[in-house]
């Protein structure tokens, strides 16, 4: 099957990128729509293997040219009326296409440090050809992207800035490919990736219009694979681990400038989306700086009591939702002061109860590691009715299996104290799981691409209960009652 598709690239792809090149240069719709299917074809050609004659210089020349003439292709836009619905336009299909192209072509078969130790043998000269020539000439395309976006002469689709974010995350990895970038490192990272981690417009409208689908888009990353939040999460990750000595610095200063600017001016001059930027760039982060080796683990503490748990009472949800989970991911802080945890604890139950649906999502997230402090779990063991039944009443408004590690892990810890009411416990599991599941199979007879990712996150959500009712019956088949 290898074989036809090197036979078929040999002979037709290359009257393809002819057709392609003379395309981009036109603004026609048609031209466009040819031009975006040649670079989707070519896309294709080059998901499991690379044909022989796609390595050849001439070749690779050729269509890099095509490449790069589409994607710094000038189309005029208007700030006020672009949208994501604008992408679906044929010219912006073209550069997400020429784009995804070089993305993957870097990605599989021209990154030195990424190649598979299956592939190396085979794939290494290509390679090297292709970092040496070539890789030079596409970083600066790519850069020019970045400050073109940066000071607004140039517009960029959600899907092109996540493509972006990737290509370079991949040059972060590569020693050759970071001497170009490592220049440019302070500009991508306060005019790229944080303007890519506040919480936006979009996530405004999306929160006040569907509280669910935020929950599901912007809790479970997996919901939000291949999105700018994400990508310019694992490109900020990647230039504070991979390339520490050079970026952890800058980073934490950058992140620190922008909370305390936040802190010391005029509650009415405050921009509470840039705070969001800041916690959301700390909690990507987290990994590294809670580690004892960390610069700033002595200071954790501090940056908790300043910066986050003030948050807990903001007037924003979005900044509440923020504040809960800059927490969770360093719930493993210590605090001299046992006051201090019950304070966090008592303003984090209390969010349980939170009119805003992340909110209470983001609450139900953060008890989950507190339960590791005996002092908490006395506290709590009084209160696990109602808790329980707010987390069941979570999973039932957002259909997916966010809470079920919750609720799971609740079940392991407090076995010996769930007996009196396991059995009502057990029968709510029940018909959510049939509710669930119910819903799921409702919608087997009509799959479209609209229902396929609903009709996946019932069925996780219906998999979760049912693990947690499963862990329920383990954990309390050995006792008394």
């Amino acid at each position: 099957k290898r074989d036809h598709i090197d036979n078929i690239a040999l002979e037709l792809l290359p009257q393809l990128q002819k057709i392609a090149d003379d395309a981009v240069s036109s603004d026609d719709d048609l031209a466009m729509r040819l031009t975006w299917i040649s670079f989707k074809v070519y896309y294709n050609c080059i998901q499991s293997g690379i044909p022989p004659s796609f390595q050849a210089p001439d070749q690779l020349v050729a269509w890099g040219t095509s490449f790069i003439k589409m994607i710094e292709k000038p189309v005029a836009f208007d700030k006020e009326t672009m949208d994501e619905d604008s992408a679906k336009e044929p010219v912006w299909k073209a550069k997400k296409w020429a784009i995804r192209s070089i993305n993957r072509l870097y990605a599989r078969y021209g990154n030195p440090a990424l190649l598979p130790a299956s592939d190396s043998k085979k794939n290494m000269p290509f390679a090297k050809l292709f970092t040496a020539n070539f890789l030079p000439q596409l970083v600066q395309v790519y850069l020019k992207q970045v400050e073109g976006y940066a000071t607004g002469q140039i517009w960029m689709s959600l899907r092109l800035r996540g493509l972006v974010a990737q290509f370079l995350s991949d040059c972060v990895k590569e020693k050759s490919a970071w001497k170009l970038v490592k220049p440019h490192t302070e500009g991508i990272v306060s005019h790229f990736i944080f303007p890519q981690m506040c919480f936006s417009r979009a996530d405004q409208e999306l929160w006040e219009d569907n509280p669910v689908e935020y929950v599901q888009k912007r809790i479970d990353p997996l919901d939000d694979f291949g999105s700018p939040h994400v990508a310019a999460s694992s490109l900020l990750i990647d230039l504070a681990v991979d390339r520490k000595k050079s970026t952890l610095s800058f980073i934490l200063s950058f992140i620190n400038n922008v909370l305390t600017t936040y802190a010391q001016s005029p509650v009415e001059s405050r921009d509470p989306r840039s705070k969001d930027g800041a916690l959301n760039m700390m909690g990507a982060l987290c990994g590294g700086l809670c580690s004892r080796k960390s610069p700033i683990f002595d200071t954790l503490p501090d940056f908790l009591l300043t910066h986050v748990i003030p948050e807990f009472t903001s007037q924003l949800g979005f900044l509440r939702a923020r504040a809960l989970d800059t927490y969770c991911r360093y719930s493993s802080v210590q605090f001299q002061d046992k006051q201090v945890l019950a304070g966090i604890f008592e303003s984090v139950f209390n969010l349980l109860s939170d009119p805003e649906l992340p909110v209470r999502v983001h609450a139900a997230l953060a008890l989950q590691p507190m339960i590791e402090n005996e002092d908490v779990r006395d506290v709590l063991s009084s209160h696990l009715p109602q808790v329980m039944q707010m987390f069941l009443n979570l999973t039932n408004e957002i259909d997916s299996d966010t809470i079920s590690p919750v609720i799971e892990e609740f079940v392991e810890v407090f076995a010996d104290r769930m007996a009196p009411f396991a059995v009502q416990l057990a029968q709510q599991l029940c018909d959510t799981f049939m509710r669930v599941m119910s819903d799921a199979v409702s919608k087997v007879p009509e799959i479209t691409s609209a229902n396929l990712d609903d009709i996946s996150d019932k069925t996780m959500a219906a998999m979760g209960v049912l693990k947690t009712l499963g862990t329920l019956v383990l954990n309390l088949e050995s006792t008394p009652e």
